[in-house]
């Protein structure tokens, strides 16, 4: 019976698509080639098929980017564009399928000429069309498609990132840049286009969005693959919106602490980059990807200095010996600025003295990590580390705190929506003594980004 019931409901899905095709025929342009080739019927499943799943076998068959550059390039014009159309008949979220996508287009602007202008003219007047067959590309968002025409005819990038702070920028150790960002249409031609509004954010940084970062010598910072305690679901309300020319969109405001973590002391030059579609927060290279990108910023990073009595430093390590041995650890969500407050009996006391000392405890936590300490503890100080710097965030995947607590902390400027206790739990799986040296490690790099003066 449920054999049956499964082959009912197939036929029923198929017959579905093939009837929402026709009605779809009927309303548009036959004499549209790239229209006509769009609406070949494909079964169901194919609309949420990833590339791997592809009949042609593209992601199989490379191992790196030069591989897949190389495999694009030796298509003819035919094969480029026939792959092209079926990716254009898929929906994908992942990079990688964004790497296909992007690098047809690519290779179309590439090798230029006037039939593959006409041809991504013909998409992307396309794409501008009521919107009723499945075949589309997440509301058909026109910006990788136009780019690409553009660069195929030696013209700007149609979009532009905007950055508010730009220019020479100093920052004391552990504060980092906080980068605001829009998108500005600047088509020489004041051609508008459609993009997407919103979305991606319930993980707690966007990720449509990344930050290049490349120190001194040129060499690339990487990036964060694991976020935060607690935030591993994305997704997020968006819309498509018609971009009109001349037109600014102030999009976010981009912590540089969320997008990764930097090695040391010295001067960085930040590019912004900006996928309308992909989620590119955590692609190591961006390069087969069509991306709008900001002008470099700079930034340098230096140490911070801070004067710590002896009678400061031991009531600061009695506020440690004092740090809970049963509770499960406790993550504030927001780094340590000077303007918090605290909030009294709501928050756990003595977690929070910790917290509001500032600066000056960093040094005392930075040695009582040195010391020989029970795993919960030392748990604890390293909590303590990564919710009042944000930096390290990947701690987890060390498995070195076992069960926590994620929670908003001390009130900063301008306070709380809800109450400051709110949060969720969480498990890295296990508490090991070997993740924990692991994770303390990873801190030594930062041991001497801050002194104390006598």
């Amino acid at each position: 019976m449920q054999c049956w019931t499964l082959v009912v409901l197939f036929q029923a899905l198929t017959l579905g698509d093939l009837a929402h095709t026709a009605a779809w025929e009927s309303t548009s342009d036959p004499t549209d080639s790239y229209a006509r080739r769009i609406r070949t019927p494909r079964p169901w499943w194919h609309r949420w098929a990833d590339p791997w799943w592809y009949p042609w076998g593209m992601l199989d068959r490379f191992t790196d980017l030069d591989e897949l550059t190389g495999l694009v390039s030796s298509w003819s014009d035919a094969e480029l564009r026939e792959h092209f159309e079926e990716l254009e008949h898929r929906w994908g979220w992942l990079p990688s399928f964004w790497c296909a996508h992007d690098a047809c287009l690519k290779e179309m602007a590439r090798r230029g000429g006037e039939h593959w202008r006409t041809y991504l003219v013909e998409v992307f007047e396309h794409r501008r069309k009521p919107k009723r067959h499945h075949g589309y590309l997440r509301g058909s968002a026109d910006l990788e498609v136009f780019t690409a025409l553009r660069r195929l005819e030696g013209k700007d990038d149609p979009i532009e990132v905007v950055v508010t702070k730009a220019g020479p920028m100093e920052f004391v150790f552990p504060e980092l840049p906080v980068f605001r960002v829009g998108l500005r249409n600047r088509d020489p031609s004041g051609q508008s286009f459609i993009m997407q509004k919103g979305g991606n954010y319930r993980t707690g940084r966007l990720t449509r969005w990344r930050v290049e970062v490349r120190d001194e010598n040129g060499d690339p910072i990487g990036v964060h693959r694991e976020w935060g305690p607690g935030y591993q679901f994305g997704g997020g309300a968006a819309s498509h919106e018609i971009f009109p020319t001349g037109e600014t969109w102030r999009c976010a405001d981009l912590p540089l602490r969320n997008y990764l973590d930097l090695p040391g002391l010295g001067t960085y030059t930040v590019t912004i980059q900006y996928h309308d579609q992909a989620r590119i927060v955590d692609v190591v290279d961006a390069t087969p990807l069509i991306v709008s990108s900001s002008d470099e910023v700079s930034f340098a990073w230096v140490a911070r200095e801070v004067s710590i009595t002896p009678e400061e430093a031991a009531r600061m390590r009695g506020l440690l010996e004092k740090l809970y041995e049963k509770e499960p650890i406790l993550f504030f969500r927001s780094p340590y600025d000077a303007r918090m407050s605290p909030w009294g009996r709501t928050m756990p006391s003595v977690a929070e003295e910790i917290y509001l000392e500032g600066w000056k405890m960093l040094p005392i936590l930075f040695d009582a990590l040195q010391e020989d300490q029970d795993l919960h503890h030392r748990a604890w100080l390293l909590a303590m580390l990564e919710s009042m710097t944000g930096l390290n965030t990947h701690g987890r995947r060390y498995r070195a705190f076992g069960e926590y607590r994620s929670i908003e902390g001390p009130r900063p400027p301008g306070g709380h929506f809800g109450r400051p206790d709110w949060g969720g739990r969480g498990s890295d799986g296990g508490l090991t003594r070997e993740g924990q040296a692991q994770l303390i490690a990873d801190w030594e790099r930062y041991r001497g980004l801050i002194r104390v003066i006598e």
